[in-house]
């Protein structure tokens, strides 16, 4: 996932690899059956999270819990980590699940 994004203001790079975590590492495919192919035959050495584009369901925060979190705290003092990152479109439900 890590390679999926940019971060064009990098003040905000330590807070995204804190809210992302370990998900950082998982290795986004195409489909499930790509992510089984590579579990089979990619002589992995080490395990590694598949995350399936076409079987992804996240649940990411609302922008009224934004909202309301932004009015406690002012506009500059809080982002949804999806408003500061670049990506491409197709790889939206992986930054989703990721952040």
């Amino acid at each position: 996932v890590a390679d999926l994004f940019s971060i064009p203001d990098t003040q905000y790079a330590t807070a995204l690899e804190v809210a992302a975590g370990g998900r950082l590492y998982n290795v986004v495919t195409d489909t499930e059956d790509t992510s089984s192919l590579l579990i089979k035959h990619g002589q992995l050495r080490r395990r590694y999270v598949m995350i399936p584009l076409n079987k992804i369901r996240s649940n990411p925060i609302s922008r009224d819990v934004v909202n309301n979190a932004k009015h406690l705290v002012g506009d500059d003092n809080c982002h949804l980590a999806l408003d500061v990152i670049k990506y491409s479109p197709e790889m939206e439900p992986a930054m989703k699940d990721c952040f």
